[in-house]
């Protein structure tokens, strides 16, 4: 972590988001908090059977923006499909492309800031 802060630290704050990071920047912070990312590794799956959902086509937009809402009506469908509750007692699913960007992370001299296109939360929430 140390050696991770020191390449960052440059006496300014620059602010930088997250879809800008380098993946060898982005690996070594990371480790740094002892996290491993599994990238289309095999991970036991969860006990079933699911209703088959089907895939979502995002080449039916322009640009992930676009497809945001779409995306997540599509994964609150397959949820509902499987016997999650949505509404009061069970879940909602939230649209946070729009929030902008709602989270920084400060290494050294530098903030990584980025936000979530969409959460599914608790129905208080």
């Amino acid at each position: 972590m140390r050696r991770v802060l020191q390449e960052h630290s440059s006496g300014s704050d620059s602010s930088v988001p997250f879809s800008c990071v380098g993946s060898t920047e982005a690996a070594r912070y990371l480790a740094s908090l002892n996290l491993i990312v599994l990238e289309g590794e095999e991970v036991t799956p969860l006990a079933g059977p699911f209703a088959e959902c089907g895939p979502f086509d995002m080449s039916d937009y322009p640009d992930a923006r676009q497809a945001t809402g779409p995306f997540l009506q599509h994964i609150k469908l397959a949820l509902q499909k499987n016997s999650v509750t949505m509404g009061r007692g069970g879940f909602k699913v939230l649209d946070l492309h729009a929030q902008g960007s709602n989270y920084e992370l400060h290494l050294g001299g530098k903030t990584l800031r980025g936000g979530l296109d969409g959460a599914v939360v608790p129905f208080g929430v």
